[in-house]
């Protein structure tokens, strides 16, 4: 819609636009969006998953983009999450799932979204917890934990 004339070319538009869309030839319930190429991703930078990370990037071989996907994701819950916050070891299951080195042994994108061993190790209480940076220091969680459950609506 906001890829078509006229409201393409309104300045308020500062959607992406869609240069194409097109149906999987083998699976017609999967469609791709041809949009232009904007910026890399680390500019500005953004340090997240390096090339020596991911074990099957390749300039000469090909990999499947999916699986390369669902490892960056897997490397970002695990830097900006578990690295993080003490309090999220239920991602731990999800997290080592998704960054084996072999391609085949990640999950697809289907079966990354509902690992039931997550939803079965979080308590009612941790849904509302708020996130523990594991640099405070001790005390200092607990009195923030006891300040977020008493603001709890």
């Amino acid at each position: 819609m906001f890829s078509k004339w006229p409201l393409r070319e309104d300045p308020r538009n500062h959607c992406v636009p869609i240069l194409d869309l097109f149906e999987d030839e083998d699976d017609p319930s999967h469609s791709y969006m041809v949009m232009p190429y904007l910026r890399c991703i680390d500019d500005p930078p953004f340090e997240m998953c390096q090339d020596k990370e991911l074990p099957e990037l390749s300039a000469e071989d090909p990999y499947d983009p999916f699986k390369v996907n669902i490892f960056i994701l897997g490397i970002v819950f695990r830097r900006e999450l578990y690295d993080k916050y003490s309090n999220v070891g239920f991602l731990v299951p999800l997290i080592t799932a998704m960054i084996p080195a072999h391609p085949a042994l990640r999950p697809d994108a289907a079966e990354a979204l509902a690992p039931k061993q997550i939803r079965g190790s979080i308590w009612n209480v941790h849904k509302f917890w708020r996130l523990r940076e594991r640099q405070h220091p001790f005390l200092m969680n607990h009195l923030l934990d006891a300040a977020s459950l008493a603001w709890r609506p």
